[in-house]
Order: C-alpha cells, then sequence, then structure tokens
C-alpha cells in the first residue's frame, strides 16, 4: 500500500475534479481532515464537480456527525459531533445524514439508524434544533443532490428518509424530489432553507396564503414530483400519508 503524505494529499485534491470518501470511523476521518485541511479540500472539488460520500463517510457531510464507533462499539451516551456541514454549504439544508438507515444486522437486537436503534435515535433526535432533521439512507441506496437542476434523486433498493420534529417522510427510489422550481424564479420567495423539501415537513405550510409567494404561479410550483412522463403533460406527487394528500391538494394545484 502506497501512503502519501497529507500535503500531497491536499495538492492532488486541487488538482481533482471529483473526490470519493467510504467506510471508517467518522470521528477520525473528522479530526485528521479538519488539522490536515483535507475538509476544505473536499469541498474546493465539490464546487467545481463530484463528490460520493460512501457508508460512514456520508456521516461527515451534514451539520452534524453520527459518533457511530464511540457509541455503538464503545458505549458512550448519544451525543452527536459537528460535522462539515458540506450539504449546508451546498443547499442551505441543515441535516445530519445517517446511512445504513435500515440495517437489521443486529438480529435480537435494533441495529437501524446506522446500528444505534431507535431509542438511542430518539435521544439524538431531541438534541437537534428545530432547524435541524435527520436525512436517512437505506443500505445499497444512494441520493444524488443535482446541484444545477436544484433535485435529490433517490437510487438503488431503498429509500430515503426524512425525520423532522416527530414525522417521517420515506421517499422512494426512482423519486426526484425538487428543492427548488428555477423555472419559476422562486428562489428569493423559497431560498433552500426553506425548500419545498423542508415545506412537506411543515403542517402549517399554506403557500397561497404566505406573503413571499406574492406574483408566483403557485398552480405550477412543485413541492415533490416524480419525473415526467412521455407526454410531459403529469406530474405524480409523492404523499406521505392519505390525509398529507388532501392537505398537499389544497395548498398546491397541480
Amino acid at each position: 500500500v502506497l501512503f502519501r503524505s497529507v500535503a500531497a494529499t491536499v495538492e492532488g485534491l486541487r488538482n481533482a475534479s471529483w473526490v470519493f470518501a467510504g467506510p471508517g470511523s467518522p470521528t477520525y476521518a473528522l479530526r485528521v481532515w479538519r488539522e490536515s485541511g483535507v475538509a476544505t479540500a473536499i469541498r474546493d472539488v465539490i464546487d467545481r464537480g463530484v463528490g460520493i460520500f460512501a457508508s460512514a463517510a456520508a456521516l461527515t457531510v451534514g451539520a452534524f456527525t453520527l459518533p457511530v464507533y464511540e457509541m455503538y462499539k464503545v458505549g458512550e451516551d448519544p451525543a452527536w459531533r459537528d460535522g462539515l456541514d458540506i450539504l449546508g454549504s451546498l443547499t442551505g439544508l441543515r441535516a445530519a445524514v445517517i446511512p445504513h438507515f435500515d440495517n437489521s444486522d443486529g438480529g435480537t437486537h435494533d441495529t437501524r439508524f446506522c446500528f444505534v436503534g431507535e431509542r438511542r435515535m430518539q435521544v439524538l433526535e431531541e438534541q437537534l434544533s428545530d432547524d435541524v432533521f435527520i436525512l436517512g439512507i437505506d443500505e445499497h441506496t444512494g441520493i444524488r443532490f443535482n446541484l444545477d437542476a436544484r433535485s435529490v434523486d433517490v437510487f438503488g433498493r431503498g429509500s430515503m428518509t426524512v425525520r423532522m420534529g416527530g414525522r417521517v417522510w420515506s421517499v422512494p427510489s426512482g423519486t426526484t424530489v425538487a428543492v427548488e422550481n428555477s423555472d419559476l424564479k422562486t428562489t428569493d420567495r423559497y431560498p433552500l432553507l426553506n425548500s419545498p423539501l423542508r415545506l412537506l415537513l411543515n403542517n402549517n405550510s399554506d403557500l397561497a396564503a404566505d406573503p413571499r409567494m406574492a406574483g408566483a404561479q403557485i398552480r405550477r410550483f412543485l413541492i415533490l414530483h416524480k419525473a415526467l412522463d412521455a407526454e410531459f403533460t403529469k406530474y405524480t406527487p409523492v404523499p406521505r400519508s392519505e390525509e398529507h394528500t388532501s392537505e398537499l391538494q389544497s395548498h398546491v394545484r397541480i
């Protein structure tokens, strides 16, 4: 195995158009990346190209990081570590990214949510501020943030899950989530912090009554959709429940 010096690694990243990070200890990676300048170099690569974060490395990209080794193997009490917040800097969405969301390796004990289980995940959720949500990614599943199209694609075997304020929203593979509608130029009215992804989690949202939507063509504002069909005439919303279906239709006429 050829180990490169930190300086050579950082220099290589400066000239890279894509970067990949995979399994390991997320807290160790955070410490080394921050101390060495790799974290800044990774951000710069994504600004001009592509970043791929698999397994434990995905834990580092959010506002907060789950210290899975410390909690699952050592037995430390549930507590977050500060993440790199790459996701927030690129999209405005403040989240804690949790891979292995549907893990079942534990057999007789709960290893969902990257091996920490429901009880500890609830404790962790209570520590998050109101503007931060859990972004879960099932095993053998990926989510792709298209920063130019302002959309999120879910692909693979499972689903993407958003948990916030006691509510859960699951997005199956093959679904595209609109982060914003660039055709309607709605960014000024709804910046990414209050994106359609976030609006779906707010039971009190009423786009028609919101003064920030004054003058917008609300009938064509897409909150959540699948890909257009062959005739480009139909959008298919993906609601959380039957109750949410009627709520969504009352807020946005598609």
